[in-house]
């Protein structure tokens, strides 16, 4: 794993980045990086869908986000994008979008889905070359984004409901992004085991 280097020295690792949302949320508020988590990482997930890597990736995040992208701000996102495309590459398919813990409440749960969703897209769309490379499949699946980017939870739903529609609802964010990494990436798993190492350097 890789030690951050400038944040606070008790995230440990890269993969903390990628899956620990209140560790990240806290990590953001020390250091005053005034970024939704969700959405961070669903803007840096959209770019490694769309084959963005090192300087690419944090150039475009920063004009998708419209946030300066630099300072521990940078040294978060580069950790946090080499365990990203990790888990996408998993065979297992480990991949999991960054939102808060099933223990929170499912308002802030469903909130955070709903921003990941939304920075998916904004990573996405600064990452893709051209609208009509995009087949009817994957537009479909945008769709699909955009509208749980814009979910809330009513009052009035039966609350078992509101868990269980959750659930499929990152199940399915889960299993589409993995789909659309598999359509759009040429990464190679056989010259790719080192993924930091050719992401930054």
């Amino acid at each position: 794993m890789f030690i951050l280097q400038g944040i606070d020295m008790w995230i440990e690792s890269d993969d903390v980045l990628a899956s620990d949302f209140d560790q990240v949320a806290d990590l953001f508020l020390i250091e005053g990086i005034d970024l939704p988590p969700s959405q961070w990482h669903g803007c840096i997930t959209g770019l490694l869908v769309t084959g963005q890597r090192g300087d690419d990736l944090l150039a475009l995040m920063g004009h998708a986000l419209k946030e300066s992208i630099s300072g521990d701000l940078m040294v978060a996102t580069e950790q946090a994008s080499s365990a990203s495309l990790r888990a996408l590459r998993d065979p297992d398919y480990g991949f999991m979008p960054l939102i808060p813990d099933e223990d929170d409440e499912i308002e802030l749960r469903s909130e955070g889905l709903a921003s990941w969703c939304e920075g998916f897209l904004q990573g996405f769309a600064a990452g893709v070359e051209a609208a009509e490379q995009m087949s009817s499949e994957s537009a479909e699946i945008l769709r699909d984004l955009a509208q749980i980017a814009r979910v809330e939870v009513s009052d009035y739903d039966d609350e078992a409901q509101q868990e269980d529609d959750l659930i499929e609802l990152v199940e399915y964010v889960r299993m589409v992004v993995i789909n659309l990494y598999q359509a759009y990436s040429d990464d190679d798993d056989d010259t790719f085991d080192d993924d930091h190492d050719r992401m930054w350097h």
